[in-house]
Order: C-alpha cells, then structure tokens, then sequence
C-alpha cells in the first residue's frame, strides 16, 4: 500500500496512492476530495501541487500543476525503508 497525505483547504487527508504518472495521480481516500480542489500531495518527502479533475466513489483523478520527472514518480512509488523493514517479502534476495 502506498500511503499519501493530501493537504488542502479541506484540511489534512490520509490516502493511498493508486497510479502516478509525470502528469498525475489517482488515489483512493474517504472522503474523496471535490473536483477543482487544489491539494498538495506528500509522499517520501516529496510534495506535489495538483487540482482534483474527477471523482469515482471514493477514487479520484489529480492532475498536476507541472508535470514531474522520472525519477520523481519514481521515487513517489518506492516503498520506504519501514514499509520493506516490515513486510519482509517484498524485499528482493539475491540470485543464486
């Protein structure tokens, strides 16, 4: 699971990231926020500022001011050291 954080006027919105790309995101979060809301979201120390472009049940589609590089959706879909420290499944063993 890949936990965001959204802040906009609405306040501080816990959710979980879905899809990212360079030019946007869908997450799931309940409440979803309501189209045309500007939001910040935040995730392995990164923030990006997006507008709510539509909604599906608890499901929504954000679009990014500017389209972020590479290697930042990247790093927005890396799991963090804790999450791999406690799911030690998902790290990778070496090849034998």
């Amino acid at each position: 699971m890949l936990r965001a954080t959204l802040y906009s006027v609405h306040g501080e919105l816990h959710g979980v990231l879905l899809d990212v790309s360079e030019g946007g995101a869908m997450l799931n979060a309940s409440p979803p926020l309501p189209i045309g809301c500007k939001l910040l979201l935040e995730r392995q120390n990164l923030e990006v500022p997006g507008i709510v472009r539509w909604i599906d049940g608890n499901r929504f589609g954000v679009q990014f001011e500017k389209a972020i590089s590479e290697e930042a959706v990247l790093a927005l879909v890396a799991k963090s050291a804790a999450q791999q420290e406690s799911n030690p499944s998902s790290a990778s063993t070496p090849a034998r």
